[in-house]
């Protein structure tokens, strides 16, 4: 078999069962964001990211987030990643409630010819006020492993990944909250700048109404 085809198949499979599902409510959104990461030493770095969120097909401004993170690589394959991040999100009634999220990630990446493929693994607890945990049962955990692949065309890099996220702890049954397949492209100006442009389809499982969202995504990063 094609080592292309061995290294997208994965992809394909998850593609193909998240458009098989049907779900009862479309929306369209944009998300639209810039990061600034320092890097202290060779292994080491500290991380900004602002992110805003558009939704009610890019009628209103759904979520407002600001988080700060480290970095420590291991090796050129392996780093692991520790965020705090801070939001504002839209409800009901039309007021931002704050809420805060803290998470881990696992990253491991390897490469064949011109491919890169990658997979994140993230733990994260969230809940809707500052405080990452609270006893009125509003704090949520999950994990969420996230496979990527890319293509090196010289500073243009287009990609594939899909996600999942795993409900921990959850009061009820729910095996699977949703799935984001997303394909883009990013394109580095130089060591110091880069953009990414992508679009994301996330779809909602067991739940009543599961909500189908189709995101266009850009964002610009700076790395000094």
């Amino acid at each position: 078999m094609n080592k292309a085809v061995k290294i997208f198949l994965p992809l394909l499979f998850c593609a193909s069962l998240f458009t098989n599902v049907c779900s009862q409510v479309n929306d369209a959104g944009v998300w639209a964001g810039f990061g600034v990461e320092k890097q202290i030493t060779q292994a080491f770095s500290v991380e900004f990211a602002h992110d805003s969120r558009f939704n009610e097909n890019v009628s209103e401004l759904r979520s407002i987030i600001n988080e700060i993170g480290v970095n420590y690589k291991f090796d050129k394959k392996s780093q692991v990643s520790l965020f705090y991040r801070y939001f504002y999100q839209l409800q009901l009634n039309n007021q931002y409630i704050p809420g805060s999220k803290i998470y881990a990630d696992y990253s491991y990446k390897t490469g064949v010819g011109n491919f890169d493929m990658s997979l994140r693994l993230r733990f994260q607890i969230q809940q809707k006020n500052i405080f990452v945990f609270d006893s009125d049962g509003s704090t949520r955990s999950a994990v969420r492993p996230k496979y990527s692949i890319k293509y090196k065309l010289g500073k243009t890099e287009p990609y594939l990944s899909a996600e999942a996220y795993f409900p921990v702890f959850y009061n009820g049954y729910k095996p699977l909250d949703k799935i984001r397949i997303c394909a883009g492209i990013g394109y580095s100006f130089n060591k110091m700048h880069s953009i990414d442009l992508g679009y994301m389809v996330q779809k909602e499982y067991f739940t009543k109404n599961p909500l189908t969202d189709f995101v266009f995504q850009a964002g610009y990063k700076f790395k000094f």
